[in-house]
């Protein structure tokens, strides 16, 4: 595969898009896409990967379409939107015989949204910014786990996070303007995902080679709810030997149950029976049915022992590949996937551009 590095794709974008160069873009096309979301970027990409003059084009100026991840202030203006520019961008189109004008960004996938907070009541006084960012000169430090992707699936290095002094104090309440005040540490997604290590997704990125565009962070716990309480899942053998919610007699049905389900053939199983009465027939306790229905597998019991089992087998087989769980989260969010496919279109001389009239 072609090796390009970043500076010399953003000098090839950079001369596409100079007035001087205008002249010399084809005028023709074998494919066009339209949308830059996850299925548009993955036929752009593939089709400019084979060889075909690709053209990609979005009426948005952001990446992503559905899969967008947006900061606070992005979010705020997708939220308002663009109301009445269709109006005015048809009347300014001059349409020739026989032609119709589509309005392609009416086409909207996302409807009745609204914005509802939910977090600490504020104070009688409202505190300032600088206030804010000088309460956090206390918190610890904070371990993440920064993981590239490669075939071979080593873990990344475990990287200390010195405290900062715009950290947020654990005792500090966290009301409107504190989070307003944080807003440009994190991104929104519109639609948010988790990636199971050895999920079709992350095989497309290695396979590839689109992992180097992209850059993730493994999952280091995963939780659920038990008693009221958040509550870390044993799912790998030191975790089911270490935790303290399960006795000695289910860690050890526990361990043979995750073991059957990686020996079992779905082939030779009752497919009338739901995965629950599967459950029940390793003699699984409540307690354990909870782990394993709510945070392993995550399918109802009355799901066809089929489904239950894949899912199971889906969990099991990514652990221990990038991290502790079998989970994989895009760094700056899920919008990073379209636009690394899109970059890959790029590489491979797809023309593309947002908001741009054709």
């Amino acid at each position: 595969m072609q090796t390009v590095t970043a500076s010399s794709w953003h000098l090839h974008k950079a001369s596409l898009l100079s007035p001087g160069m205008t002249e010399s873009l084809p005028t023709e096309f074998e494919v066009v896409v339209v949308g830059t979301g996850l299925v548009e970027s993955m036929v752009a990409a593939a089709s400019a990967r084979m060889g075909h003059t690709t053209l990609h084009v979005d009426t948005a100026k952001y990446y992503g379409g559905d899969w967008a991840a947006f900061t606070w202030e992005g979010l705020q203006g997708w939220i308002k939107g663009e109301e009445g520019q269709l109006e005015s961008e048809e009347k300014k189109v001059e349409l020739d015989e026989g032609e119709e004008f589509i309005a392609l960004r009416d086409n909207k996938t996302i409807l009745n949204v609204k914005e509802n907070w939910y977090c600490d009541k504020e104070d009688d006084s409202v505190k300032s910014e600088a206030d804010i960012n000088a309460a956090g000169e206390e918190a610890g430090t904070v371990e993440t786990n920064h993981q590239p992707l490669d075939a071979e699936g080593d873990s990344g290095q475990t990287i200390k996070d010195q405290p900062s002094q715009h950290a947020a104090s654990a005792n500090q309440k966290w009301d409107k303007e504190t989070l307003l005040a944080q807003s440009r540490k994190f991104n929104l997604d519109l639609t948010p995902r988790l990636l199971f290590a050895r999920g079709p997704m992350v095989e497309l990125l290695i396979s590839s080679n689109i992992s180097r565009y992209t850059e993730f962070k493994s999952v280091t716990r995963v939780l659920t709810m038990l008693e009221g309480k958040l509550e870390q899942v044993p799912s790998s053998r030191s975790d089911v030997f270490n935790t303290r919610h399960i006795s000695v007699v289910e860690k050890r049905i526990l361990m043979k149950f995750l073991t059957q389900c990686l020996q079992d053939d779905e082939a030779h199983q009752d497919p009338s029976k739901t995965f629950g009465d599967y459950l029940k027939s390793q003699k699984l306790t409540p307690n354990l049915t909870h782990f394993v229905v709510h945070s392993i597998a995550m399918t109802p019991l009355d799901c066809p022992i089929t489904t239950g089992l894949q899912a199971t087998r889906k969990f099991l087989s990514s652990l221990g590949r990038f991290g502790p769980t079998p989970f994989l989260w895009s760094m700056y969010g899920t919008g990073e996937l379209p636009q690394a496919f899109c970059r890959l279109c790029a590489v491979f001389g797809g023309d593309g551009g947002k908001k741009d009239k054709l």
